[in-house]
């Protein structure tokens, strides 16, 4: 996006963002994989819901393994933050383009956004007036 508009023009060859992202996550699937069992298990064996070991890791095998498969699912499970930054630095090396929080967001649409951090970020914003009108009247 800056390079277009900074007059170089981007490489017909540009890859979109969630194929790109699928080849950049492909070799952090046995950790999160491991990681997603693991608290799985934990999980349920802290509810005591009287399922094995084993039968829970199967589970949790069988359900990670089918998210992975799909490009949302993966979104899904992968390491959020290692993803991010294997992508900026992919964008910033082949596009000269750097990803910043700010840029991310602002070309988010509404639509693209889950309705439980919409209310997360709904309810933060009316805490944060709140306060803000809470110390104005202390003062």
């Amino acid at each position: 996006m800056e390079r277009a508009k900074e007059g170089t023009p981007v490489g017909s060859a540009a890859v979109p963002a969630m194929e790109m992202l699928m080849g950049l996550t492909e070799d952090l699937r046995d950790d999160a994989e491991a990681q997603y069992a693991d608290k799985y298990a934990d999980y349920f064996k802290r509810k005591k819901d009287g399922k094995d070991g084993s039968t829970l890791t199967k589970t949790a095998l069988q359900w990670f393994r089918e998210q992975w498969r799909s490009p949302t699912g993966r979104l899904k499970v992968v390491p959020g933050k290692e993803a991010l930054r294997r992508l900026r630095e992919r964008v910033a090396t082949e596009y000269g383009v750097t990803l910043t929080e700010s840029r991310i967001i602002d070309a988010m649409r509404p639509d693209e956004i889950p309705d439980d951090l919409k209310s997360l970020l709904s309810q933060l914003d009316e805490y944060r007036r709140l306060a803000v009108t809470a110390k104005s009247a202390a003062s």
